[in-house]
């Protein structure tokens, strides 16, 4: 007899992206993503400067950033108890990935100052 109910998936990247308050339109972030239901994003940074306190965030089904599934949404970043340089962005999604979709672009930028992105996570159920 096969599984049944919902099972979490976890998709991830690392490396790292300089970002600003523009959007980086060269290297947006490419996730494998084996999931029909997004149920949330973290966006991990450090190096924070230059007064940045929240990210905006859009993901996008082409690499161009125009198709998107979740659009423009900011989130303040929660910075590090021991490391004020090191912060991390949280969104809840909660939409349907289309079928057919195995990678998502996320794009993200800053209110002020840089940061380096250093990992996205995304996590759903199938």
């Amino acid at each position: 007899m096969g599984a049944t109910g919902n099972f979490k998936h976890v998709a991830e990247t690392t490396g790292t992206l300089a970002l600003s308050n523009a959007w980086n339109l060269t290297v947006p972030v490419q996730l494998p993503l084996q999931t029909l239901i997004q149920s949330s994003l973290f966006l991990y940074v450090d190096t924070i400067a230059g007064g940045a306190t929240k990210t905006t965030v859009r993901v996008t089904s082409d690499t161009a950033g125009d198709l998107c599934l979740i659009p423009d949404t900011e989130a303040v970043m929660s910075t590090g108890k021991t490391t004020a340089t090191k912060g991390t962005s949280v969104y809840k999604t909660d939409i349907v990935v289309p079928s057919g979709t195995d990678i998502v672009y996320v794009w993200v930028k800053l209110d002020a100052g840089t940061a380096v992105l250093n990992k996205v996570v995304i996590t759903g159920l199938e």
